[in-house]
């Protein structure tokens, strides 16, 4: 058995009341009803630069529940320097990967890149012996301007 002291503000003493154990806990109640639907929000966000040195800002207007705006302020960067990214290894594999090395502002690309399935073969060209209804008298290859003669 414990005992309860409270305030009786009516007779300005102390009371004690003697309280019992606590019993086993009760079934659970029904569900109550299902309140109504609320409205959604849309929420607007916008953005603003700051100049450089201030401090980010972040401003929740709430005048209308229905439709608040946050606002943030953000401060411009000091500009670094160009970034130069030159390719370095190329070269297959079964999975794709990229990798980048070296330090702003001079990196190297390497790539991994797997090979494709074999494509279907193509339409078989013309040989030479049916051009023209038979084999030329003469033939050049290589990289021109040539002077031929008239002889192709």
């Amino acid at each position: 058995m414990t005992t309860l002291k409270w305030w009786n503000s009516t007779t300005s003493a102390w009371e004690y009341v003697a309280v019992g154990d606590v019993g086993p806990q009760g079934i659970q109640g029904p569900q109550g009803v299902e309140g109504p639907v609320g409205a959604t929000p849309v929420i607007s966000v916008v953005g603003t630069t700051l100049p450089t040195g201030s401090d980010a800002t972040a401003i929740i207007n709430n005048d209308s529940p229905a439709t608040p705006t946050i606002t943030f302020g953000l401060p411009t960067g000091a500009t670094g320097p160009t970034n130069v990214l030159n390719i370095g290894t190329v070269t297959s594999g079964t999975t794709a990967a990229a990798t980048i090395t070296g330090t702003a502002p001079s990196q190297v690309l390497n790539l991994v890149l797997p090979k494709g399935d074999q494509g279907i073969q193509g339409i078989q060209g013309q040989s030479l012996a049916n051009i023209d209804g038979g084999l030329p008298d003469s033939v050049y290859v290589g990289v021109g301007p040539f002077d031929c003669g008239g002889a192709v």
